[in-house]
């Protein structure tokens, strides 16, 4: 089940990148994703402090208009958060550091729009959708208090039943903005708010959602093909 996911969300990227090269302008992009989770719970809503990851992404941009495009991508993306709590073990209070990290194969379809700035430099919005499957995570519990020193457990993570502690698939929007240069360059910001409850099944009460913010930079490798078909519309 978890190969076929994978292989269905790969499947999908290639089919939505299968215009012809010279119908496309193609980006390679690769920068710094800042991850962290929100967890409802009993009422009771508790964010995360900030992890640093990554983002490695192939995107293409399919022509809609002199200033739209359709902006399908697949990407490998590395999220995660760190919740600080405490407990009581035999009349001892504890600090517990749980800290996740998780690697995902991400699929983000985007509708972007580009306005010239001058001759060399373009602005672009855009907003879509993403769908993306946990391939691998790790869980690291770290706890210690004043009469023991610090203990850390290290824990595979991602599955679908109790046991584990986020489902493998998640899904959101994605708000995205940046500054396409003549060189071929780009430099983007995203965000993206998960709209999936990673909380696996059999547990009520409580919801985990994503959310994440992105610096990147990226060159479109084919620019020149896809400036003269433009020109010549």
């Amino acid at each position: 089940m978890k190969s076929k996911t994978a292989k269905l969300l790969l499947q999908v990227a290639l089919c939505l990148t299968s215009v012809p090269l010279s119908a496309q302008l193609i980006k390679v992009e690769g920068g710094v994703a800042l991850s962290k989770q929100v967890l409802k719970e009993h009422d009771k809503t508790d964010i995360s402090d900030i992890i640093i990851g990554y983002q490695f992404c192939v995107k293409a941009d399919i022509p809609v208009s002199m200033t739209l495009c359709l902006q399908p991508g697949i990407s490998l993306k590395q999220m995660g958060s760190t919740f600080f709590t405490t407990g009581n073990r035999n009349n001892i209070i504890s600090d517990i550091t749980t800290t996740t990290r998780v690697t995902y194969l991400q699929v983000p379809v985007s509708l972007i729009f580009r306005c010239d700035i001058n001759p060399d430099m373009k602005v672009l919005f855009g907003t879509g959708t993403y769908a993306a499957y946990a391939l691998k995570g790790r869980r690291q519990v770290l706890e210690s208090n004043s009469r023991m020193e610090a203990v850390s457990v290290t824990s595979p993570l991602a599955g679908n039943d109790a046991a584990n502690s986020i489902r493998r698939m998640d899904y959101g929007l994605v708000f995205t903005s940046g500054l396409d240069f003549a060189n071929g360059l780009s430099i983007n910001g995203q965000y993206q708010a998960g709209l999936c409850n990673l909380t696996p099944s059999g547990v009520t009460g409580k919801k985990i959602t994503n959310q994440s913010f992105m610096m990147t930079l990226g060159y479109y490798i084919n620019r020149k093909a896809f400036t003269k078909m433009l020109s010549s519309r």
